[in-house]
């Protein structure tokens, strides 16, 4: 039926993809709070210093080269590139799979296998908070708004 409605010449399916779109935020939003339900707050403070150490690692080392390298003939921009490796998707898929991880992890006997979850919400909370609250000025200072002076 959809493929029916988007080839037809005289139908609007402006009102569908609006609804799918909500849709599509009503389930990730679901599915974060059933993931993070299972997460025990303490965990997060069990995991140590060293996790914060590995944060560091993933947003200053992976992500850029991920995003460098996956990118590598596109017609992006060294600027847009950089920008994109601080803003990248994170979340609700490493959410996802770490969690039927620790589950099956667990099922194996793994100790450690309990750190798996609250490891990577640290790591998706950590990228909110500092990539989240910082994208704009970043923009800024890569000179991608015009309109306000770089500040960097």
């Amino acid at each position: 039926m959809g493929m029916m409605l988007a080839n037809m010449k005289n139908v609007s399916t402006d009102d569908i993809l609006f609804f799918k779109e909500s849709l599509s935020l009503l389930f990730i939003s679901v599915l974060f709070i059933i993931l993070s339900a299972r997460l025990d707050l303490f965990a997060l403070f069990d995991i140590g210093w060293s996790a914060l150490g590995l944060l560091g690692i993933i947003l200053f080392v992976v992500r850029p080269l991920s995003v460098m390298l996956s990118t590598l003939f596109s017609d992006l921009t060294l600027r847009a590139r950089i920008f994109l490796s601080w803003i990248a998707p994170r979340g609700i898929i490493a959410a996802a799979v770490s969690a039927l991880f620790a589950i099956r992890l667990e099922e194996f006997g793994y100790a450690e296998a309990g750190l798996l979850v609250p490891l990577t919400f640290m790591v998706i909370i950590g990228t909110i908070l500092l990539q989240g609250l910082s994208a704009r000025s970043f923009a800024q200072c890569l000179v991608f708004e015009k309109a306000n002076p770089p500040v960097c």
